[in-house]
């Protein structure tokens, strides 16, 4: 954004190019795809990031965590 103010491009000029690489010329499915990591790749059922624990594998601690936030306390 600061180099294309520095390039004296206007606000409207800029979204008016960004529309044209993600619409028209569909560079975001071809070039700008970020870097596939946990928080940006999906498992393929909506979730996002590492798959949850069985019961079994989780810590105390951390059902203990989940119990407060599924009675409505803040973990905190």
């Amino acid at each position: 954004m600061i180099p294309s103010l520095a390039l004296g491009i206007t606000q409207k000029d800029l979204i008016n190019l960004k529309n044209l690489e993600n619409d028209t010329l569909k560079m975001l499915e071809k070039v700008l795809l970020p870097l596939s990591s946990a928080y940006t790749q999906g498992t393929g059922t909506g979730k996002v990031g590492r798959p949850e624990l069985a019961p079994e594998q989780k810590s105390v601690k951390t059902i203990q965590n989940e119990q407060s936030l599924d009675n409505g306390g803040s973990n905190g």
